[in-house]
């Protein structure tokens, strides 16, 4: 959706379902670079919801939060392009590599 900056009423669109705030520099709106724009929607799941890999990387420490392996801190062995989360999990002197989805991970500082 492209936005006429000179039209006094643009403002409007910040109120739209689903909308935070619109890029601008200043007080008026701004381009988002195409590569962008596409990056965004390639992040976004079936329901048109962004899903953000964040900062996970391969090495990283995480303390995982939900699911059955929760209270476990393991290192991310690999992100995949799919945002799945390979972690590598210890459990009595095996190291095994898992599945995961990409949320319900805390970075361990």
């Amino acid at each position: 959706m492209e936005i006429d900056s000179a039209n006094k009423h643009w403002q409007k669109n910040n109120s739209t379902l689903g909308v935070i705030r619109l890029a601008r520099f200043g007080l008026y709106p701004c381009p988002v670079p195409p590569n962008v724009m596409q990056f965004l929607f390639t992040s976004c799941n079936k329901n048109s919801v962004f899903e953000s890999v964040g900062s996970l990387l391969a090495g990283d420490q995480n303390k995982v939060t939900h699911g059955p392996f929760t209270g476990f801190t393991e290192k991310i062995s690999n992100v995949g392009a799919d945002k799945r989360v390979y972690l590598e999990l210890e459990i009595i002197g095996q190291t095994f590599i898992i599945k995961t989805r990409h949320d319900g991970f805390l970075k361990v500082t």
